[in-house]
């Protein structure tokens, strides 16, 4: 997804990842569901099933948030047509029962180039929240990205990402939570994004 300043968003995927020590390993092609577990946690990855330009905050939306499903190089964009002013983050949060919530993870640090996954939370991160299963496996659990234009201050709505597809078993522990984003500060203007993903780790 593209934020343009400009333009794109995400595809839907889902990877469950393992170890070489464990046993129980699932894989699916296509979808690219793989599961996972060592030292009795599993990880489970999953891509949005929906992309959504959310307009509470800032005041230049996102064009084509579905691009950022997948990561294939279409991306969603957002553009300040100000001059001047470099991508950088502007808020980074969760979204629990369809609330922006939890730790904010933007340092205001420069969106990335070339173009990278970044990590927002990890293994024992939570966001500074208290977590179900049913929490994460709700349609309405996901993430929000904003940027920002460095010298002019123009902010972006939130690209919001949510429908993960989740089924976390009832009586799980919630470890952490890590967000990535395929992000790339296409030039001083515009804001790009090709693709997010969750990654949840949990014991059973």
């Amino acid at each position: 997804m593209v934020l343009n300043f400009g333009q794109s968003l995400f595809g839907r995927s889902s990877i469950f990842k393992i170890s070489p020590e464990d046993n129980d390993v699932l894989q699916f092609e296509g979808s690219r569901r793989t599961t996972g577990k060592k030292n009795n946690q599993i990880t489970e990855t999953l891509s949005p099933g929906t992309m959504a330009d959310d307009d509470s905050i800032g005041t230049v939306a996102w064009t084509n948030p579905d691009n950022a499903k997948v990561s294939d190089d279409t991306k969603t964009t957002s553009t300040n047509d100000a001059p001047g002013g470099q991508a950088i983050q502007n808020s980074i949060r969760i979204v629990k029962g369809g609330t922006i919530s939890g730790d904010e993870k933007s340092t205001d640090a420069g969106m990335a180039f070339p173009e990278q996954y970044i990590s927002y939370g990890g293994i024992t991160n939570l966001w500074g929240l208290t977590w179900k299963a049913a929490d994460i496996n709700a349609s309405n659990f996901g993430f929000v990205y904003s940027a920002e234009a460095r010298d002019t201050g123009v902010i972006s709505h939130y690209l919001k990402a949510t429908n993960f597809g989740f089924a976390i078993p009832t009586e799980s522990v919630i470890d952490g939570i890590l967000v990535e984003v395929e992000e790339l500060a296409l030039n001083l203007r515009q804001a790009t994004i090709d693709h997010i993903r969750i990654t949840i780790y949990y014991r059973t």
